[in-house]
């Protein structure tokens, strides 16, 4: 397990989100409300993303009005040391769907399920990989939650590790 400063909350949140960006198919999947999100062009203006479908906060429980797909990236809780330095530190990526957008097709037509699809290259993005002063991340737990009837979420939880 790693320690993290409590100074690097907010730059390790947003290297989170920068390493998210170079992922045309995690953007693809949380931007495109179409049947083949994979098969649409590249996303060239990701910064439009930001704070409207990647969000650098925890999932307050409001839904949006329309159908659409949104990301939370956040450090929701922790526990500080006498050095303000952060125990156990967590990371949770809130996968919040509207329920007409979970089912789409591969790149092959196969049937998939977006939000199980967006947990996927999550993974792929973060696995293995030692990120600056995030370090690396250790993927530990997912969980559905039921918000409405319209959007579910799912929750995907990782544990910083040591370089």
């Amino acid at each position: 397990m790693r320690t993290m400063k409590l100074e690097n909350l907010s730059p390790n949140t947003i290297l989170l989100i920068k390493e998210i960006f170079k992922n045309q198919c995690l953007l693809k999947l949380i931007q495109y409300n179409t049947t083949f999100p994979l098969n649409e062009t590249n996303i060239r203006n990701f910064g439009s993303m930001f704070m409207d479908k990647i969000i650098p906060a925890p999932f307050t429980g409001f839904v949006p009005q329309e159908q659409k797909t949104i990301l939370y990236v956040s450090f929701p809780d922790g526990q500080l040391n006498n050095n303000c330095e952060i125990l156990n530190t967590q990371v949770y990526f809130q996968i919040v769907t509207h329920k007409n957008l979970w089912l789409i097709q591969g790149k092959n037509k196969e049937k998939l399920l977006r939000p199980l699809e967006i947990i996927t290259e999550i993974y792929r993005t973060f696995n293995n990989r030692s990120i600056k002063t995030l370090g690396r991340l250790q993927f530990t737990h997912y969980s559905f939650v039921p918000i409405d009837k319209d959007f579910n979420m799912y929750i995907l939880k990782a544990q910083m590790m040591t370089n």
